[in-house]
């Protein structure tokens, strides 16, 4: 890593004599315009994405950011057809294609491990928008951030179920709010939630035909309660492989496991 940007010049500097980074800048534009800067790489918070990336593909840079590219839809097609006109290699991190035990379920199921498939299930559970809230997940709170149940776990975990099975061809999904005030975790104060809690999907076949179109797998996602962590089962005429994780993959010391 040659240089790295923060919100300040003293935090930049901080942050690259801890790290031995050898140039910082206070800026995404400053840092985009270094010519010992070939790729640039964005892992903040999904509100700031916009405003580091496009600085980045403007100097012809190329550029990974961590999932979801942007905010909302259009911030996301305006930087990818940005990078398009340039001809610039991009990537977003969709980190689960890479977990060896989704890669070794994707084996079995091509494989016919299980025969042909015939439904999948999934569920997960987490905490990231549940009853409580702290300082530093406030903006959670807010769906116009862009950083929500839908985006975020749903977005990576319905990549891997896609990355096994192909793509969806008809989908029928549900999303909801059922807790629109939540608490603080220290001071018991009361905010607003405008993001959704609960996510329930149901789609009709996948692009590589690994379901017919008739069978409905189901994907639904309830938080406030990290102990039951997630599970994905999928049935074929010859058996069943099911995938679980202990907790919440995001909390430390957890692993995921294949039965």
């Amino acid at each position: 890593m040659r240089a790295l940007s923060a919100s300040s010049s003293e935090s930049a500097r901080a942050a690259g004599e801890k790290y031995a980074v050898p140039l910082t800048f206070s800026s995404a534009e400053e840092l985009a315009r270094c010519e010992e800067v070939d790729l640039v790489v964005v892992t903040v918070r999904v509100p700031q994405h916009l405003e580091l990336i496009r600085p980045a593909i403007e100097a012809g840079k190329m550029v990974f950011s961590e999932w979801p590219l942007g905010a909302d839809l259009a911030q996301a097609e305006e930087l990818a057809a940005r990078a398009h006109r340039r001809g610039l290699l991009t990537a977003v991190g969709l980190q689960a294609r890479s977990a060896p035990p989704l890669r070794y379920l994707r084996d079995l199921v091509a494989e016919g491990y299980a025969g042909r498939v015939l439904s999948t299930s999934m569920l997960g559970s987490g905490g990231g928008w549940g009853a409580t809230y702290d300082d530093s997940h406030a903006y959670l709170l807010d769906v116009r951030s862009g950083a929500t149940l839908l985006s975020i776990p749903f977005g990576h975990s319905v990549d891997a179920l896609t990355m096994v099975l192909g793509e969806f061809r008809e989908v029928s999904a549900r999303i909801e709010n059922l807790r629109p005030e939540v608490t603080h975790v220290t001071s018991g104060a009361v905010a607003a939630k405008s993001a959704e809690d609960q996510i329930a999907v149901q789609v009709g076949g996948h692009g590589r035909d690994a379901l017919p179109r008739r069978n409905v797998p189901c994907y639904r996602v309830s938080l406030g309660d990290q102990r039951h962590g997630g599970r994905s089962r999928r049935q074929g005429r010859s058996g069943s492989v099911v995938v679980g994780a202990s907790a919440a993959v995001r909390r430390p010391g957890k692993r995921r496991h294949v039965d």
